[in-house]
């Protein structure tokens, strides 16, 4: 396209200087929020300059990282799954993970999974463009599902707890109760306290 095109395509479509800003540094693959990959070599890395064999495994907000990665409860086979089981799921999947929680979804934070979740958001701006550009291996960087319900722990769960609370995550104070050894997909999260382990790529990336 020529540059006189694009400048009058531009001009019509109005866009302002903060979202020409954030074009540009996604398109150097740069991305708003720290990225949770996995090198080559096996090594994790936090950081927002994607590059070439890195595998995106989570995105990283101020409360922790919300990976990429799920258990499924309704695969454990048994009638009476707990709490207590979630977490050690978790941790066969991370040795930092943990099953989400309310806090997670709604913590008073503008990165929680709730605000990342509006239109428009950051969230669904790096999901669109890492799943554009297929630099997340083989799975798709999703973390609700389209009706925006997702299952976590209630402040007061017990590890001995049978059951987990469903919430919509657009609605704070809307939830129910469900048989853990119902749901078929359940979200990791790393708290914020357990990622200093991680590398941060260095101030520009």
């Amino acid at each position: 396209m020529r540059t006189l095109e694009l400048l009058k395509r531009l001009e019509k479509i109005d866009p302002t200087d903060e979202q020409l800003a954030l074009c540009m540094e996604i398109r150097k693959k740069n991305f708003p929020l720290p990225l949770y990959v996995k090198l080559p070599n096996g090594e994790h890395l936090l950081t927002r300059k994607l590059e070439d064999r890195m595998i995106v495994e989570g995105i990283a907000t101020e409360l922790g990282i919300y990976l990429t990665a799920e258990i499924h409860p309704i695969q454990f086979g048994n009638n009476e799954v707990t709490v207590a089981d979630l977490y050690i799921a978790a941790r066969e999947v991370h040795p930092d993970a943990r099953p989400l929680t309310k806090d997670d979804i709604f913590g008073k934070n503008k990165h929680n999974l709730s605000s990342l979740i509006s239109l428009d958001s950051t969230l669904e701006i790096m999901q669109y463009e890492l799943n554009r550009l297929k630099c997340c291996g083989s799975r798709s960087i999703e973390f609700l599902n389209h009706n925006f319900e997702c299952y976590a722990l209630p402040k007061q769960a017990l590890l001995s707890d049978t059951h987990i609370a469903r919430y919509n995550a657009y609605i704070e104070d809307y939830e129910c109760e469900v048989a853990i050894n119902e749901i078929y997909k359940l979200g990791l999260f790393i708290p914020e306290k357990n990622i200093k382990n991680y590398y941060y790529g260095r101030k520009d990336n």
